[in-house]
């Protein structure tokens, strides 16, 4: 393992992978016969910065400007007796290659030609499936609430999502690939990056006024991408150039400037009331001309708004609150009837910032560097209360006892210098410090055991604390190394690289997540049922065995929680990566890459499990250490065939694996079980129905509680009904098997038409399934033999396994067309 690793660290540090939102210009240079020229010296010139970059053709003729500043270019080619060529306005695209084929004449005395500088709409070397976005469609395009999210989902294959998790909601931006469900996304910007490692998908927002443009890859993506079996967004962030420039922008918008909707108005409802402030602007320019340069964007957005509850909710909620504060035989029935707020819709206020702060500096024509900084502060009431989550509506706003409270905090600080060895030879090195934290909880004063009674839920509705995600901490911190080493060796384009990431916190905290830890009581019917069935509730809300079930956790007792982090979590990758122009119309992309997770499963403190260790004691398959995945061996193949060589004809095909990486919010119930400490305990009773079970004499709010799990527990108490997390032996990663085939035809000289068919193959996508039962004096388990065919399985005290054997499949088909619209493209 350690020498695995220290070879892994040799290829990261000798080379290796960070130029992602960087482009390329590359090419063949012929004479008038077809002939190769070598020896052409070919110039770009950044046209914002007036830095240049030079190469030589080699001698096939090919040649190759990697690590280009995303912006618009002019580039020179010119050959002793042969006249200068300058084609001027090629734009260079984040994670794209622009392919400048050229052949030059013969000059008869000192001759430049200049030709408009469009890059070729069809382009001939590329075998992916992917689409950019550029800086005049991100200031022009409308985007809802100024998120720059909303315009990937503009491009083929990607669609928006609510969220990828409840500490998500407010910060949006959410997408999926593939059918996905948004965590296997991946995002780079400015060559790092900006994935939430706890939940999956993106880390946090930044501002539209900082992004230069961005590039979206959805399928057979080459090798230097990986731990995403989704899509990949690679984002850069705009720079300052020699000109001093600036943006500033208001909008503003409130209930007064909305016309009622059509059904709003028939249901005899006013106007819902809005407010919203969204303002900000950025200004870039030279710190020394032609050398150093910076920029800056900052952007706020202040709303308030409502979200309405479905009416019957309201209305079960109304009738709730009278039921119980007319009690006279129940004093906590009247407590609680006078703490529910019923409400037809719920605040909604959020207060979000985003910043970025950037300078570059070219030192000299060999290095060039640059620093960010970048920031978003989240602040959202009541957030999760109504947006899109699986619990009950929840029409009670009480300020003391209902409502959620969520912060986020996410920053990076990004360093990258870039080394031009030679003309032929690139390197760039980068560093990242990344960090996320989220919190959600309510103010609803010291826990206690009233919670069990005030917390309540029904079928339509819930009262008391959410239990949509309240009272829980996410948490996020990472380091980051990433280099990429790239050179041109004859017709062979070739990268190596890798990265190295470590986390020195990255997890969960639970205090009583969603009220359930909390504690909460559970009915069979909506108030409306229990006040008006008599038979099956003769005394309403006081028959014995009305309730369900009742969850008392070990917050209520004074427990912090429970703590799901991992320990020494670490990130090892390398590829390699080759385009090889076989022929002048043939290319080829071969590639492969190796990714290691190390310390996923928390192995620093995965023996004292207490699932591991009961399941182990009783001699069930079941019962041993999950290892390290080491399998993630991922190859890809791509090719693209100018079938005329004139570029108007393009097939272009590939296959791929692609591996996800693990995230910590499938595993942090289990790592909870591996603390010394049991946290985030709770003990459910149940009824089968009105009167029968555990609860069938007890009376809501009259009857004592029962007893529930005291804080400070260390091991499982045995006879109880305990809920173990444990992994199913054999545990692989998730990935994908793409397939690949697409057709380009450039229909005029302004205009294209483009066809894709992808297949993706899911395999091992993780799922849950019962482990084995258990129970036991000293040990609440025992074994079971189950079906043939089936996995053992837990209940009384009852284990469940994470397996690696769920499969899916996708297909999709898209078909777009570009058209060159005043020198720019739409499609």
């Amino acid at each position: 393992m350690r020498k695995a690793l220290a070879v892994l660290f040799i290829l990261i540090c000798s080379a290796p992978v960070f130029a992602q939102s960087t482009g390329t210009i590359n090419g063949r240079v012929t004479d008038q016969s077809g002939a190769a020229l070598p020896g052409v010296a070919i110039t770009a010139t950044n046209l914002a910065t007036q830095i240049a970059r030079e190469t030589i053709s080699n001698g096939e003729g090919l040649y190759s400007l990697q690590a280009l500043q995303p912006g618009t270019y002019d580039v020179a080619l010119a050959l002793s007796g042969f006249a200068t060529q300058s084609q001027r306005g090629v734009a260079v695209i984040t994670g794209q290659a622009t392919t400048l084929d050229t052949a030059l004449s013969i000059a008869a005395v000192s001759e430049t030609v200049t030709v408009a500088g469009q890059a070729p709409l069809v382009e001939t070397t590329k075998t992916d499936v992917s689409k950019s976005i550029q800086l005049t469609e991100v200031q022009s395009l409308p985007v809802i609430n100024r998120n720059f999210m909303g315009l990937v989902t503009l491009l083929p294959g990607a669609r928006p999502i609510d969220r990828v998790n409840s500490n998500k909601v407010s910060f949006g931006g959410a997408i999926s690939f593939a059918g996905g469900t948004g965590r296997n996304v991946d995002m780079k910007v400015d060559g790092v990056d900006n994935r939430d490692e706890v939940v999956g998908g993106t880390l946090f927002n930044y501002t539209l006024e900082g992004i230069q443009e961005f590039t979206v890859l959805t399928h057979d993506f080459t090798a230097n991408y990986g731990r995403s079996s989704g899509g990949v967004v690679i984002v850069t962030s705009k720079s300052g150039g020699n000109q001093v420039r600036g943006t500033s922008f208001l909008f503003g918008r409130n209930d007064a400037m909305t016309q009622i909707d059509y059904f709003t108005k028939a249901s005899g409802f006013a106007n819902p009331p809005y407010h919203r402030v969204q303002a900000g602007g950025s200004v870039g320019g030279p710190i020394k001309r032609d050398r150093v340069f910076f920029f800056g964007a900052l952007e706020g957005t202040h709303e308030n708004r409502t979200l309405p509850f479905p009416a019957r909710s309201y209305q079960e909620a109304v009738l709730l609150k009278q039921a119980l504060s007319t009690q006279p035989a129940c004093p906590l029935c009247n407590d609680i009837g006078n703490s529910i707020v019923p409400a037809q819709t719920a605040p909604q206020n959020i207060r979000d910032l985003t910043y970025t702060v950037k300078v570059d500096a070219q030192m000299n024509d060999k290095h060039a560097l640059f620093v960010r900084a970048a920031q978003q502060r989240l602040n959202a009431l009541d957030d999760i209360l109504v947006n899109g989550t699986n619990a009950p509506p929840h029409p009670d706003i009480d300020p003391l006892g209902s409502n959620t409270h969520t912060t986020g905090r996410g920053v990076s600080f990004v360093g990258s210098e870039t080394w031009i060895v030679s003309n032929t030879t690139v390197n760039t090195v980068g560093v990242q410090f990344n960090r996320l934290t989220t919190s959600q909880t309510c103010e609803c004063g010291t826990p206690g055991l009233r919670w069990a009674s005030r917390n309540m839920g029904f079928p339509s509705l819930q009262v008391g604390v959410s239990q949509n995600g309240t009272d829980q901490d996410f948490f996020q911190d990472k380091i980051q190394f990433v280099d990429n080493f790239t050179r041109q060796v004859g017709r062979h384009d070739l990268k190596i690289g890798g990265d190295f990431s470590m986390y020195p916190q990255l997890g969960v905290l639970l205090r009583g997540a969603g009220g359930i830890s909390q504690g909460a009581t559970f009915f069979f019917d909506d108030p409306s049922v229990i006040l008006s069935n008599t038979t099956r509730y003769p005394q309403g809300f006081l028959t014995p065995g009305a309730v369900r079930q009742i969850t008392i956790g070990d917050v209520m007792l004074g427990s912090a929680g429970g703590y799901g982090d991992n320990l020494g979590q670490k990130q090892v990758s390398a590829y390699v990566q080759d385009e090889w122009r076989a022929r002048p119309n043939l290319t080829l992309k071969l590639g492969a890459r190796y990714d290691l997770d190390i310390n996923a499963y928390n192995q620093r403190e995965i023996a004292n499990s207490r699932t591991y260790q009961a399941l182990k004691a009783i001699g069930s398959p079941f019962g041993v250490l999950p290892e390290t995945y080491k399998k993630k061996l991922s190859p890809r193949v791509g090719i693209a065939w100018d079938i005329d060589g004139e570029g108007r004809h393009v097939l272009r095909g590939g296959f791929g694996l692609f591996f996800d990486g693990v995230q910590q919010i499938n595993n942090f119930a289990r790592v909870i079980q591996e603390k010394p400490t049991l946290g985030n305990i709770f003990s459910n009773l149940v009824n089968s129905s009105v009167g029968v079970g555990q609860l069938g004499s007890y009376i809501f709010a009259v009857s004592p509680l029962p007893p529930g799990p005291q804080p400070g527990l260390t091991a499982f108490r045995a006879g109880a009904s305990t809920a173990g997390q444990w992994y199913a032996p054999g545990l692989s990663d998730p990935y994908n098997r793409t397939y690949h085939a697409g057709y380009s035809h450039q229909l005029t000289r302004l205009m294209t038409l483009s066809f894709d068919y992808t297949h993706v193959d899911g395999r091992n996508d993780w799922r849950n399934r019962k482990a084995t039962r258990l129970r036991g004096p000293g040990i609440p388990m025992r074994r079971r033999t189950t079906r043939a065919g089936r996995a053992p399985g837990i209940d009384g005290s009852s284990a469940s396994s994470r397996t690696s054997s769920a499969i899916r499949a996708f297909w999709g088909r898209s078909v777009w067309s570009i058209r060159m619209v005043n020198g720019g493209t739409t499609s």
